[in-house]
Parts: C-alpha cells; sequence; structure tokens
C-alpha cells in the first residue's frame, strides 16, 4: 500500500511533499524502434541515452555515473550483455542529460531485432525515486536487393523480356534511413553474373537509373535470352549506402517462358466434372505470336494426371479446339473428391516463334458433397449433460453443384 498526495499542480507527491515521479531513459542512437545499419553500428560500437525526469526533478548522476549498470542489450537469440562501462558525454551531451556507453568488443551484430532492457532500480532522481523496467528495441539490417523486372521468382514472356523490355530491372534497398551510394552501382565493378542455359550468349551493359523509381536500376543486354530458369548471383557488397552499410552476397532467380498452358478451372465440382467428361485447357502463345495448334492436336500428350482424385482417370489421346486457345479434353472414368495434379511436359507444344512449352504443373481441386456440424457447431463446445439428454446432434449436408443429398 502506498499512500500518494496531490498539489496544486496534480503533481504525485510522497506524505513528506517530495516528488513521486520516476526518472526513465530512452534510447536514442540506435533510435528507439527504428533500423540502424550493421557496419555502422559494428563501426560505432555505442549506445547513446537520453535519461528523463519530470517536474523540475533533477537527475542524480552519481547513480549514473557510479560502478553499478544501468543497461542490458539482448541479441536476437537472447544472448543477454550487461553493459557495465562508466558512460561518457561528448560535447553536448550534458545539457541533455544524454550519455553514451560505449559497447564491449564481445559484442558482434548481427541483423535482427535487438533490445535495450534498463535494469529496474539502476538510476534514480532528486527525489531519491528510482527507474522502473524498461525495454525497447531496434533493428540492425543491411542493404538488400530485389529484381523488380522480371520478379524474382516470377517468369517473364520470352519474347517480352528480349524484343520489348530488352532489360533487368534491379532494386538496389539502402537501410531504411539511408540513401544509396550511386557510385558503388555505377562504378566499373559488376553487381552480379548471370547463370543458366537461357542466359547463355547474352552480355549485360552499364546500369543506369531507372526513370521510375531512384532505387531502381536498369541494366540493357546484348543477345537473347532462351527458355528456362536465369540466376542472378549478386556478389558480397555488391552495392552500398552512404553510411557505409554494404550488401550480403545473395542469389535471385527467374523463369524465361514459352508458350504456356493452365486449365481453364483450378475447382470444380465432382458431379459437374463427371457428367461433362472433359477438362479445357487454355494455351498461350508468347507475345506477337500465335499457337501452333498442331503442336497440340497431334497423338503426343501434353500432360498428365496424378493424384488419387485421378486413379482410373484416362484422358483422351487428342483434344479438339474450342478457339480462343482453349481445347478441351474428354476421359473415361471417373474423377473422386481431392487434388489431381496436371503435369505439362517440356516441348510438348510451340507457337508461330518456335518458344517450346517448359516442364511446368498447376493443380486442379475436385470437390464433392460436405457434410459440417451445426448443433453444435464445427469448434464450439456443448455440455455433457446436455449432449447425454438429447442424444442427438444436427449436420449440414451439402451436394456436389447444388445436386440434392440422397437421404438413404
Amino acid at each position: 500500500f502506498e499512500m500518494g498526495f496531490f498539489n496544486g499542480t496534480d503533481t504525485a507527491t510522497s506524505p513528506g511533499g517530495a516528488s513521486s515521479v520516476k526518472p526513465s531513459a530512452s534510447i536514442i542512437y540506435p533510435a528507439s524502434g527504428g533500423h540502424v545499419g550493421l557496419q555502422q553500428l559494428q563501426t560505432s560500437k555505442y549506445i547513446d541515452v537520453a535519461f528523463e525526469t519530470a517536474d523540475g526533478i533533477l537527475l542524480d548522476l552519481t547513480t549514473v555515473s557510479d560502478a553499478g549498470a544501468e543497461l542490458e542489450l539482448v541479441a536476437p537469440d537472447g544472448t543477454v550483455t550487461t553493459i557495465a562501462a562508466t558512460p561518457t558525454q561528448p560535447a553536448g551531451f550534458a545539457a541533455r542529460n544524454e550519455f553514451r556507453y560505449a559497447l564491449p568488443d564481445s559484442v558482434t551484430f548481427t541483423p535482427g531485432v535487438w533490445s535495450v532492457r534498463f535494469i529496474a532500480s539502476s538510476f534514480a532522481g532528486k527525489n531519491g525515486q528510482v527507474n522502473a523496467l524498461k525495454t525497447e528495441t531496434f533493428t540492425v539490417a543491411k542493404p538488400t536487393i530485389a529484381l523488380a523486372v522480371p520478379a524474382g521468382g516470377g517468369s517473364i514472356d520470352r519474347v517480352r523480356l528480349n524484343s520489348t523490355q530488352k532489360k533487368l530491372q534491379v532494386r538496389f534497398l539502402p537501410v531504411p534511413g539511408q540513401t544509396l551510394d550511386v557510385s558503388s552501382i555505377t562504378d566499373a565493378d559488376a553487381e552480379f553474373t548471370l547463370a543458366g542455359a537461357a542466359a547463355a550468349g547474352v552480355v549485360l551493359g552499364v546500369p543506369t537509373k531507372s526513370s521510375d523509381d531512384d532505387q531502381v536500376y536498369d541494366y540493357p543486354f546484348t543477345g537473347s535470352f532462351g527458355t528456362g530458369e536465369v540466376s542472378l548471383s549478386f556478389v558480397a557488397a555488391a552495392f552500398s549506402d552512404t553510411a557505409g552499410n554494404t550488401s550480403d552476397a545473395a542469389t535471385v532467380k527467374f523463369t524465361v517462358t514459352g508458350a504456356t498452358a493452365t486449365p481453364k478451372l483450378s475447382t470444380v465440382d465432382v458431379g459437374q466434372l463427371n457428367r461433362q467428361k472433359y477438362i479445357e485447357i487454355q494455351f498461350n502463345p508468347t507475345s506477337g505470336a500465335t499457337l501452333t495448334d498442331t503442336s497440340i492436336s497431334d497423338a503426343t500428350a501434353e500432360f498428365t494426371l496424378s493424384g488419387t482424385a485421378a486413379a482410373g482417370v484416362t484422358l483422351a489421346t487428342v483434344p479438339t479446339s474450342q478457339g480462343g486457345g482453349v481445347w478441351r479434353y474428354g476421359f473415361t472414368g471417373a474423377f473422386l473428391p481431392g487434388s489431381v495434379t496436371l503435369t505439362f511436359a517440356a516441348d510438348s507444344f510451340t507457337d508461330s516463334l518456335s518458344n517450346d512449352s517448359l516442364l511446368q504443373s498447376a493443380t486442379v481441386e475436385v470437390v464433392g458433397s460436405t457434410g459440417t456440424p451445426e448443433n453444435p457447431a464445427a469448434g464450439s463446445s456443448a455440455s455433457l449433460q446436455t449432449l447425454n439428454t438429447r442424444k442427438w446432434f444436427e449436420i449440414h449436408y451439402a451436394g456436389a453443384d447444388g445436386s440434392k443429398i440422397n437421404p438413404d
């Protein structure tokens, strides 16, 4: 039980009349809740702290400059380092109650969220009140790289890349709050190399800043990309920001596509599917080309089916065109509810520019009748007495594609 009194300015006071406001502290470098570059912080190797008091109460400086530690540094992996060094006050710090804590050599920063924990009762105000436990965080980061066009992990049409795009676009991201060191990109050193059979014969040109985004640089190229996967391997320290933070080595990939194919439906009712007895596939040529229909209508299968839901289903040998690149594949047998994987073979169809298809797959969900608990509802609870007294459950059954449920 602690008794408090208030003076005429609503300031809490102790029974003896002294203010009971507790002092506190916040980190100002790195900024609380902010980001700081790994190399920048590893080089400076200190933390700046601002001590705060209120109601005209002065900070008891002896409680900060004594041998006792005021704070602990907590790494992303939970490792705790007590900052035992006596803090200093560079020029201008004293007027603002700010102190600089040098970090021990044992601290090695890694990317991630770090915490500064102010130890309870480790400093005090002139009113004798001590601080409470407090934790603040900051994020240690490094510059990063992302492939803008084509998108990293994505795909791009071969004709579009070679004839329309004619460049690779890379986004260079400095540590938040910093700016790019442009010279680290425009210098003579290569930021990345290309790999993959699809990049054979391609030579990169000198990068220039994109007109649309200051963080994106355009890399023109000569030669032509083929179809397939392309890797961009960025060297360590490929670029830096103006605070001296450098990027890590990284690899990003994209796929250059030729003609492509996708099922018309990603989800289909089992009843509807088995009644219509066909699957429709949308085939797409590369930009500016047309499909070579004979590569689809021949006797060579474009894709195979797999998955227990497709067991016993046999596709027709030759599909029929429905126009607009849509081809219909009849089948015998019957699908069951479940996932069906369509695997399209490499070079199984092509377009008028000889852009052959790549190995690709797609999944179709075949859905059937369902039953859902309604009373008690799924995920809810019911008392044992209620269930044992009434001796029934309610289930809502839904027929496939709206059909009625056979009560038998």
